[in-house]
């Protein structure tokens, strides 16, 4: 497990490693979707980071702010129904972009790598996009958006939920696990 802080809130995590360390290849950031946390849909992130590492590739997974185990609050009442509206404005609008900037500071130290790849579905894609135009650090994305969209708008509104494609994402982190560096 690994704790840093962002903005005075403590922020959880936990980082995969390989049996052997490659700095050519870049560590691999898994965005959450919103309110799920870092485990992820059906364990997802648990059994990718575990499959990246297994391929060489350094991964972290953590929880943003007001998710999870991290601190904050993302609604005044702290219900569910409240916090799912939110949380959706709330990655529309990139707020979670610094929490994922600190996780690249991070690694940078707990590491040693210094190019990273944003990996993330649903809202996590919306939050890489948002962090990838802040961090020269970040050398590419893996996203899950919707079908059919070929112009993304920061700060739309319009759905980002398309399970249909979660195949093709997840053939993307298996290109990426495959590449040589």
């Amino acid at each position: 497990p690994i704790v840093f802080e962002n903005d005075n809130k403590q922020l959880y995590g936990m980082i995969h490693y390989p049996a052997s360390q490659d700095f050519l290849k870049p560590a691999i950031i898994l965005l959450s979707a919103g309110l799920k946390n870092r485990v992820g849909y059906g364990r997802l992130y648990v059994l990718l980071a575990d499959f990246l590492a297994s391929k060489g590739y350094t991964a972290l997974r953590y929880d943003y702010h007001g998710c999870g185990d991290s601190e904050g609050i993302l609604s005044p009442t702290g219900s569910y129904q409240e916090m799912h509206a939110d949380i959706t404005d709330l990655v529309q609008k990139g707020v979670f972009a610094s929490d994922s900037i600190k996780a690249i500071e991070v690694m940078k130290k707990e590491t040693g790598h210094s190019k990273f790849v944003l990996c993330g579905l649903c809202g996590g894609s919306i939050s890489s996009l948002y962090t990838a135009i802040k961090s020269e650090d970040v050398v590419t994305i893996i996203t899950q958006i919707e079908n059919g969209i070929k112009i993304l708008k920061l700060g739309s509104l319009h759905p980002t939920r398309d399970f249909n494609y979660v195949k093709d994402t997840v053939r993307g982190f298996i290109s990426v696990a495959k590449a040589d560096a």
